[in-house]
């Protein structure tokens, strides 16, 4: 039989098992409990492809209106102003989507940058810190010498 019990593991951060799908989440108003902090809203490949197919749309769209404009049976300024809404439909909803993509994308990026720096800072060397320590007295002391040669050097002149 299937091992189907669920281990905790001790490591956090980049193993952490993301959160659920928000499609398997209750709607907002029917949650039992807001989520105040950080989650992922994951974006697959089929909404991107989907965005793509709309485009292709909207370009066999242009590209009929425009065949349309080399025969002489229909109004050219109509077909004009109906081409014109047709691409103000195509580039407006591209940008509705990638606004909404967009935040959902930002969103991704700091909740796995939050678990990838909780990783490495597990990882990290409790010598680190002093040795960015000496780094920084390092650089410290370099800047103040670049100042007072500055300093001498407006004196001088």
């Amino acid at each position: 039989m299937a091992d189907t019990d669920v281990k905790s593991s001790e490591t956090i951060g980049a193993t952490q098992a993301p959160s659920p799908s928000p499609s398997t989440l209750p709607p907002a108003g029917k949650r039992p409990f807001q989520i105040t902090h950080l989650q992922p809203q994951l974006v697959t490949s089929r909404v991107y492809q989907a965005i793509a197919e709309v485009n292709g749309g909207f370009e066999k769209l242009t590209q009929d209106m425009q065949g349309l404009l080399k025969f002489s049976f229909f109004p050219t300024k109509n077909l004009i102003a109906w081409l014109n809404q047709i691409r103000y439909m195509q580039a407006h909803a591209n940008y509705r989507l990638i606004a909404c993509l967009d935040s959902r994308e930002m969103n991704n990026a700091a909740y796995y940058d939050r678990l990838c720096r909780q990783w490495e800072r597990q990882l990290r060397d409790p010598n680190d810190v002093l040795i960015e320590a000496e780094y920084r007295k390092q650089e410290i002391a370099e800047e103040e010498q670049r100042q007072k040669g500055e300093e001498e050097d407006s004196e001088e002149d």
